[in-house]
């Protein structure tokens, strides 16, 4: 159902754009059409974010106690029992004047690379949650949900546009079938959108994906009547 309304879509828009050309005879006959895709990739690094917030009688004060547990977590993630490859603080930003109340936050980023592993990884994974759920008690943080982040983010995005623009030429190639006529050229390709899914993709597999989403549009020049 889907596939055939997106024909049908491309189909009206092809009419909209064939019929001025055919009255003033000087535009060559196109197609526009929107695709996406969607690819998974095993994530390459997670990332677990401890934030704290802090109240004084001045706004000077409640920065002074976070910047003092932003060196204090930093501290204790990097010689805790599981090396992080990656620690840094977020600086303290203003919440409220009065009272003076402020946020700050120390991001820890772990490789998946051992974590991948069909047979181990997802007990490893869930231990090392655990280790920081632990981590955060001792800090007296907030334990954010864990993000995952792809290996090789460019590689992914290229990948979802490939696929983005494979699936709007393949509903664009019946639209010119259906009016007697086949594509010729490519006269503009447009990247619209590129979305992330850093949580695990609701996917069967042995270990969590990451998803990267693309959508593209792409006008398509119709080969010139006979």
């Amino acid at each position: 159902m889907d596939k055939r309304m997106g024909i049908f879509r491309a189909a009206a828009l092809f009419a909209i754009l064939v019929v001025p050309a055919v009255a003033r005879a000087v535009e060559t006959p196109a197609i526009i059409n929107t695709g996406s895709g969607t690819v998974t990739s095993p994530p390459g690094t997670v990332e677990f974010v401890f934030s704290r917030d802090f109240q004084a009688e001045t706004v000077k004060a409640a920065i002074e106690a976070a910047n003092l547990y932003l060196a204090e977590a930093q501290q204790s993630l990097r010689t805790g029992e599981m090396q992080p490859t990656e620690v840094a603080a977020i600086p303290a930003s203003l919440l409220t004047y009065a009272p003076a109340a402020v946020t700050a936050s120390v991001r820890a980023r772990f490789s998946m690379a051992a974590l991948n592993a069909p047979s181990t990884g997802p007990v490893q994974f869930g231990a090392l949650c655990d280790k920081m759920t632990a981590a955060a008690a001792t800090l007296g943080a907030v334990l954010r949900p864990p993000v995952l982040l792809p290996a090789d983010r460019d590689f992914l995005a290229d990948k979802a546009v490939a696929l983005a623009t494979e699936n709007a030429y393949s509903q664009a190639e019946a639209v010119a079938s259906a009016v007697k006529s086949a594509i010729y050229s490519v006269r503009e390709a447009e990247i619209l959108d590129i979305t992330w899914t850093t949580s695990p993709v609701e996917e069967p597999g042995e270990v969590p994906q990451v998803g990267c989403t693309a959508k593209v549009r792409v006008t398509y020049l119709l080969a010139p009547a006979q």
